[in-house]
């Protein structure tokens, strides 16, 4: 079992697709993106990101026909990005004391399903997990309504995420995310319309 603390300042890269890969957010013309109606939503909540906690800095984004990256950076525990009005500190003292002495501290650990299901209730209110629960039932419920179809399931139900450890992995995927519409025909997800 991966334990990670989804709160640690840190930088994530994050990738959460379109259900059954649907070409549904527009379409890349002359290396650029076209946003749909749909993906118009997606890109108004994507740049609302920052306002989901004080410590987000949305680094890099992009949306793409049937799926979006994120390279976010949370800061260090009491960093506030002037724009969120979320308060931090609770937050702070229970995931430093959750993380401080628990079993994934033990090498070769093997956990109880107690101490599983502990940490599964912790990780869905740690910060990215938040955001991106957050942020695909804000779009799908968008969606839904332009569609006039209410509880359809638009994303798929989970996303790939990274935590990035090394500067030259961060320019890399920095730079994947910049050049993703030019490089669009090359991308996996491409032939999967």
């Amino acid at each position: 079992m991966r334990i990670l603390n989804y709160s640690a300042p840190g930088q994530y890269f994050i990738t959460n697709n379109i259900q059954d890969h649907h070409w549904i957010l527009g379409h890349v013309a002359n290396q650029k993106m076209v946003y749909s109606e749909y993906g118009e939503i997606v890109k108004k909540e994507v740049l609302k990101i920052p306002e989901h906690h004080p410590r987000i800095i949305l680094d890099e984004w992009v949306v793409i026909p049937n799926h979006f990256h994120l390279l976010i950076i949370l800061k260090e525990y009491g960093f506030y990005n002037g724009i969120s009005e979320v308060d931090d500190y609770n937050m702070q003292k229970n995931h430093e004391f959750y993380f401080s002495h628990k079993w994934w501290n033990k090498p070769k650990y093997q956990p109880t399903k107690k101490e599983v299901e502990e940490y599964c209730k912790l990780r869905r209110r740690m910060i990215i997990p938040k955001l991106m629960g957050k942020l695909q039932m804000k779009t799908s419920k968008d969606i839904n309504i332009l569609r006039k179809t209410p509880g359809t399931k638009n994303w798929q139900h989970d996303y790939h995420d990274h935590v990035i450890r090394r500067r030259a992995s961060y320019i890399n995927i920095k730079n994947y995310i910049i050049n993703n519409p030019k490089n669009w025909k090359q991308d996996t997800f491409y032939d999967r319309a």
